[in-house]
Order: structure tokens, then sequence, then C-alpha cells
């Protein structure tokens, strides 16, 4: 049996970082609808988002979790560096973006598989190695659909559509070894990061097969919804860790 490792404080401080987010999250969705994304409003809300988020992870965390807060810390910093970076329309800036979030997915896969509790026999994903097929359908056709679109990129965009997909299967194989709600923010919120991508990249490099209605604003809405969902879900893995051991046989 797991003791509770944290009890909550500074909720106050944390709420109103949430309620920060919240609004940011709105500036940038109407900065979006009513003038496509130019000015100076996107701009800012955008490059706060992270930052807030960070507080707002930050005023609720728990002491014990040292090595999962380096791995969050790392996850936000370079998603916000992602974000600052997309902003700037070039190749170059593309480039160093995706760079970026590749390794923010990579700091989550981390805290994803190393801060678990022991357990015993096998993972999900050991036990049910049918539940890869579904990511692999999933990567083969958005990268059949913007393969004609990559180019010089097609090596750079298949190497992290790979990390998504694992970041997304490793959120999966958490399944049973943390609470159950924290289980499913998390894995929801990889879900929703991949969605999030994938619009990316069809936006950027099969524009003119697949026409997504309103894109980006889909795009910032998955990527903040899913970056408060795995966010929120590890605090709850911290605050309210799963009561008995997993046993996997």
């Amino acid at each position: 049996m797991q003791s509770q490792r944290y009890k909550p404080k500074n909720t106050i401080n944390q709420g109103l970082f949430l309620l920060a987010f919240i609004m940011l999250g709105m500036v940038n969705i109407s900065s979006l609808i009513f003038f496509d994304g130019k000015g100076i409003g996107y701009q800012v809300s955008k490059s706060l988002l992270m930052p807030t988020l960070f507080m707002y992870y930050w005023m609720f965390k728990a002491s014990s979790a040292r090595f999962e807060h380096f791995l969050v810390m790392g996850a936000l910093f370079f998603s916000w560096a992602g974000d600052v970076l997309l902003m700037y329309e070039s190749s170059l800036f593309f480039l160093l973006g995706l760079g970026s979030f590749l390794l923010a997915h990579i700091c989550y896969i981390l805290c994803f598989s190393l801060t678990l509790p022991p357990y015993k026999g096998k993972s999900y994903l050991g036990k049910h190695p049918w539940a890869y097929l579904p990511f692999l359908l999933y990567a083969a056709l958005l990268f059949w659909l913007i393969y004609g679109g990559l180019g010089n990129m097609t090596v750079p965009v298949l190497v992290y559509a790979t990390v998504i997909c694992v970041m997304s299967l490793t959120a999966l194989n958490r399944w049973n070894r943390v609470s159950e709600i924290s289980f499913g923010y998390v894995f929801l919120g990889a879900l929703l990061f991949m969605l999030s991508d994938s619009l990316i990249a069809v936006g950027k490099f099969a524009s003119d097969v697949v026409l997504i209605p309103f894109r980006q604003i889909w795009v910032m809405l998955t990527y903040m919804t899913a970056q408060y969902l795995i966010i929120h879900g590890i605090l709850l893995h911290q605050t309210h860790p799963k009561p008995q051991q997993a046993d996997m046989n």
C-alpha cells in the first residue's frame, strides 16, 4: 500500500494560474478568429501559455517527485521554445521548432516511463501488443497524406512522427500502474497532442490535398487542451498515487 505522498497547497495561486492559462487561450483563439493570428495579441498569448502552465504545475507539485519535476520542466520549456519558433514563417524556424517539440516529447516519454511505481509481470503493451496497431496505422495514413509535400523534410518529419507515437504509447502503457484518473488525463492529452501535430503537418505539407476548415483554431485548441491534460494528469499521479502496487500477472 502506498501512502499519499503530498497534500495540496497553494490552491488559490494555482487556480489563478489556471485561470490565466484559460484567458490566454481565449485571447489566442480570438486573435485567430478575428485577426487570422496576426498582431501582438496572438504572439504574446502564445508565448505566455507554457510559462503560465509551468506556474500552475509548480504551485501543486509534490516535493518528493524531483526527477519528475526536471522532466516536466524540460517538456514545458521545449514546448515554449517550439511555440515561439513556429511563429516565424521560415523553413529554418520550422525545423528548429520541430526539434524543440521533439525534445519536449522525449521529456514526456521519459516522464511517463521512468516515474512509475514498480509492478509485477508484463506491462500493458507487453500483454496487449495489438495496441501498437492503431498507432502504426495512424502514422502510416498521416505519412501517406503528407509525403508528396515533404521534400527534404522527409527524414525529420518521419523521426518526429515516430517519437510522438512513442509518446502516446508510453502514456497508454501507464494503464494499471497509476490511478485511473491520472491515466485518463495523460492518455487523452497525449492523443490530442498527436492530433494537434498532425493538423500542423497536414496544413504545411498537404494543404492542396486535404482542406481542414479553421485548422489553425483546431491546432491551438487541441494543443492547449493536450498540455493542460498531461500536466494535470501528472499532478494527479503525484498527489493521488495508485493505492496499491499494480500486479500485471
